[in-house]
Order: structure tokens, then sequence, then C-alpha cells
């Protein structure tokens, strides 16, 4: 039914469920552990980031490929930030994991401004 329905619908849809998987991630860390994150968008944030990257310059156009290398990339830095963060409980949580989303942030604006004035001159 997908490719009879006007690509704007497709959009639509597609953005809901992305929508709905993150907040139901959110639910369940809050709903069984307790514990507020304010840095989810790190995840989100760096698979896309991985996937423009590797579409752009490095030329591949194999979404499962994409998608695999996207997932190592996102279950090595939710380790990394996992082992970090789980050391800290309540309110503290919350700030590392703000603390934690920040710096990535920081990291891929100032990427993103370096190229930029790089390219300008």
């Amino acid at each position: 039914m997908v490719p009879a329905l006007p690509e704007y619908a497709v959009t639509l849809a597609t953005s809901i469920l992305i929508t709905s998987i993150y907040v139901s991630s959110a639910n369940l860390l809050t709903g069984y552990t307790g514990l507020v994150s304010l840095g989810q968008a790190i995840f989100w944030g760096s698979a896309a980031y991985v996937v423009a990257i590797l579409s752009v310059r490095a030329g591949i156009t194999n979404f499962f490929l994409l998608l695999l290398v996207a997932l190592c990339v996102v279950v090595l830095i939710s380790a990394f930030f996992g082992v970090l963060a789980l050391r800290v409980k309540r309110l503290y949580f919350m700030i590392v994991t703000f603390a934690f989303g920040h710096v990535v942030w920081c990291v891929a604006m100032y990427r993103c401004r370096a190229s930029q004035e790089a390219t300008t001159g």
C-alpha cells in the first residue's frame, strides 16, 4: 500500500514511526529504571552523521551496509557513554546525559563550522 500513497503521506508516516521509536525508548528507560535521559539525541544524531558521511564522502549506497555500520557505531558510542553515565543516579544522571549530549553537539558544530570556514575562505 505504501507505493500507492502520495510522497507527503509516506514522509509523514516515516517521521511518525521514527519519532515513536525515539519516544518509546525514553518511555522504557524512564518507566523501568526511573532514570530520565536528556542525551538520547546523541545516538539518533550520530547514526545520521555516520550515514551522511558514508553516503557522501565514501559513496556507499547500499542501505543495509549503511544500516549495519550506523548501528555498530551507535552501539560503540552508547557503550562508552553508558559506562560513564550509569555510575550516577537520579538528577545527576540527567545532568551527565545532558552534558554528553552537549559535548557531542559541540563536536558536530565545530566540524561543521570548520568545514564552512574552509570552503568560504
